[in-house]
């Protein structure tokens, strides 16, 4: 990275520091993510045209499509648990668009899990690092000489810059007079709330554009196999298995037994029978998986007999997992029933889902000597549920679900209801009429006294959903209170 590579950089770099502090300023919540993601790719494309990033096509549309989509969802949704994701999804996606030119595969497609932690780990080590290598790049071929080029003073200035406003703040202390010119000079209050912010900002961007224009390591990937004797992998896995299996056995008796069976022996109501040990059971499955994908790795496998061994043991642990899942999705089903869907419950579900999917696609794929294609198709997983969540919207379903039990005489949180973000409102509106007279108009009335107000103040955050509960739905929710009040005799 030398001659002009790095100033192009770290004015890119810059760039997006003053931009990112811009829509965090100037633009509301949801909004300012999304559009700094806008302006992230647009970088990138201004980086690749300069010829310092190079994605393959096929990643483009694998990797340029869901980032749409998922920028569309980051100012669609109003759920903050999606919001999340979705952020957490997109950083991923500009974290795996990075040039694999030394030590890495081509590309996505033809990634291992083992390429993708590289890649992942790279590019938080540039986001740590920030600038650092880029302003030691700047040095030019010989480190120890003093760099003589137009950019070295503007370099010089930026690196001392924290040392030269301590010494003036100290300064200026120390006589009125000197304060009082400072004070003419530049405002603390303007540095410490415009300038330090960009500094910070401009750290982080130029610190990802150097991760994502630089390849990870030189080393080549280590290939699988043969690390280890089949015997000894076998020998590890089969405790697990047989552990898995007694837990199931016991299991059994509550699974088919029903309520008087759990209420006989385990000592516990069903409620909480189907509480504990839910989040365990989906921590298991979910760690089962990378000591499969370490055990495939390892194990020597180059004889049929040791291939075939070990190929036995890990469908047998993975249908033992898949009952471990059942059995935690059985308990979810109990508890919602019971006390009704949350966003945490509905999430979970979800991630079971794609953990089932996932563990599917390890035996199609890793247990059929294809380790190559496990983490696009463990990735395409993920990355389609999760815009299938976005579509179907989790407020929307939570409601659904909560109206659906209300009206066969479950108790309804109406307090939770109103809770949830502005995606629960048209939801609302659908399933007023199915609810029980007494709960319609509080619910009804919860959500109006909340949304109303906030149609009236500015907003930290837009989204089109709240856009939609704070306008064009406000009119039809204050007379769905007046409605289901005057059903409920009240005014």
């Amino acid at each position: 990275m030398r001659g002009r590579v790095a100033p192009f950089l770290l004015g890119c770099g810059i760039a997006l520091g003053i931009g990112w502090r811009m829509l965090l300023q100037s633009v509301p919540g949801r909004l300012d993510a999304a559009l700094g993601f806008g302006l992230l790719f647009i970088v990138l494309a201004v980086v690749s045209h300069r010829g310092l990033l190079h994605v393959p096509d096929s990643d483009r549309v694998l990797l340029g499509i869901p980032a749409v989509l998922l920028m569309i969802a980051l100012i669609w949704r109003d759920s903050e648990a999606l919001f999340v994701v979705n952020l957490l999804a997109l950083a991923g996606l500009v974290a795996f668009a990075r040039p694999v030119r030394v030590g890495l595969r081509a590309r996505l497609l033809d990634s291992d899990v083992g390429d993708l932690v590289r890649r992942l780990l790279h590019v938080g080590r540039g986001v740590v690092f920030g600038a650092w290598p880029v302003l030691g790049a700047v040095r030019g071929p010989e480190p120890t000489r003093v760099p003589r080029s137009r950019w070295a003073a503007g370099f010089g200035v930026v690196a001392i810059s924290p040392v030269l406003l301590l010494f003036s703040l100290l300064l200026g202390s120390a006589d009125p007079v000197f304060e009082r010119l400072l004070g003419r000079l530049f405002n603390p209050e303007l540095v410490f709330q415009q300038v330090v912010p960009v500094l910070f900002w401009s750290w982080l961007g130029v610190g990802l554009l150097w991760a994502l224009t630089r390849a990870p390591s030189s080393t080549e990937v280590a290939p699988a196999g043969g690390r280890v004797s089949s015997s000894f992998i076998v020998g590890a896995l089969a405790p697990i298995a047989l552990l898995f299996l007694a837990f199931l056995i016991v299991q059994s008796r509550y699974l088919f037994g029903g309520r008087a069976v759990v209420l006989g022996t385990a000592d516990l109501s069903f409620s909480e029978y189907a509480r504990r040990g839910f989040f365990e059971l989906v921590t298991v499955s979910a760690a089962m998986l990378p000591v499969l994908l370490v055990a495939d790795w390892a194990a020597d496998q180059r004889a049929e007999q040791d291939r075939r061994r070990f190929r036995v043991l890990a469908r047998t642990l993975l249908v033992l997992l898949t009952g471990l899942l059942g059995s935690a999705l059985l308990r979810m089903a109990i508890y919602t029933s019971e006390y009704g869907l949350t966003e945490q419950r509905l999430f979970t579900t979800v991630f079971m889902a794609w953990l089932a999917f996932v563990l599917a696609w390890f035996s199609a794929s890793v247990l059929q000597s294809r380790r190559d294609r496990f983490s696009a198709g463990a990735l395409g997983g993920a990355l389609a549920t999760l815009l299938l969540l976005n579509v179907a919207g989790p407020e929307q379903a939570i409601v659904r679900v909560n109206a659906w039990r209300a009206a066969r005489g479950r108790p309804f949180d109406a307090a939770y209801l109103a809770s949830l973000g502005a995606g629960a409102v048209p939801a609302a509106l659908g399933v007023l009429d199915r609810l029980p007279v007494e709960a319609r108009c509080d619910a009804a009335r919860r959500i109006d006294e909340r949304w109303s107000g906030a149609a009236t103040r500015v907003q930290p955050t837009w989204t089109i959903e709240r856009w939609r509960a704070t306008g064009p739905l406000l009119e039809k929710m204050r007379h769905a209170v007046d409605t289901a009040c005057d059903l409920n005799g009240r005014t």
